[in-house]
């Protein structure tokens, strides 16, 4: 079962370090999203997403761990019910001296992705982080990185063939606290290849977020992703987007 060997590095590496920080006496911080959305009428169709994660920050060292899954299914008129999204990633990422204008970093990530016909995509990189903005009510930073990237394709996939080259990797993020109870945040993630920037990658999330209580938050997002390889794999287009409302809670 190849899909669940990042799941367990992942989890194994989070357990690693949380031991080791609570023998410490060291903070750690978690939280737990959860958002869906359906349509109905000429087609019904239903989505799902979750994300959990946990953080520790302090000035020398910032480790942050996420996993999220998004799912949507849609039927038409008489025909079955089908499977039009199933996507896992995962990330581990390490920063130095964080609260620094400047500061580097290392950083894996991993994917599955039913849609984009992906059996898995693994990345380790290191890169360096400058802070643009930073007060009471706005962050801002910018992060420039080199990753090797691993592509297996799903076996429903029309080039079974495996890929392994390098990326640049650069991230733009922004969050702005309006008043005491919301806030936006944006975050957008361009990877073009290293020897050919007409293939890419580019992760786009927008969402605002309102505080119910001290630990939950209700949420508006849309995520937008493009991947200029998945037609070539077999997958019906190379971007997707998912406008979603949930929860998110902190912990």
């Amino acid at each position: 079962m190849p899909r669940l060997h990042p799941l367990l590095l992942l989890a194994a590496a989070t357990l690693v370090v949380s031991s080791n920080a609570a023998a410490q006496g060291r903070r750690w911080t978690g939280n737990a999203e959860a958002a869906l959305s359906f349509f109905s009428g000429n087609t019904n169709q239903r989505s799902l997403f979750a994300k959990t994660g946990v953080s520790r920050k302090d000035s020398v060292m910032e480790w942050k761990s996420d996993l999220s899954f998004s799912y949507a299914d849609a039927d038409r008129d008489s025909l079955p019910r089908e499977v039009t999204r199933r996507t896992w990633l995962g990330s581990l990422a390490v920063d130095f001296h964080p609260y620094a204008r400047f500061s580097p970093f290392m950083f894996g990530t991993w994917e599955a992705s039913y849609e984009k016909r992906i059996l898995d995509r693994v990345g380790l990189g290191i890169g360096g982080k400058i802070v643009i903005i930073r007060n009471d009510a706005t962050l801002t930073d910018f992060s420039l990185a080199m990753l090797s990237e691993r592509t297996r394709p799903s076996d429903r996939a029309t080039d079974p063939s495996i890929t392994s080259f390098a990326r640049w990797s650069s991230r733009f993020r922004a969050r702005h606290k309006f008043d005491d109870r919301l806030s936006a945040s944006h975050e957008t993630m361009y990877q073009p290849r290293v020897t050919a920037v007409d293939s890419y990658t580019l992760k786009s999330t927008t969402g605002l977020a309102y505080q119910l209580r001290e630990s939950t938050n209700l949420t508006i997002s849309y995520m937008a992703n493009y991947d200029s390889e998945a037609i070539a794999r077999g997958a019906r287009s190379n971007d997707d987007g998912q406008l979603l409302m949930g929860v998110k809670t902190t912990f």
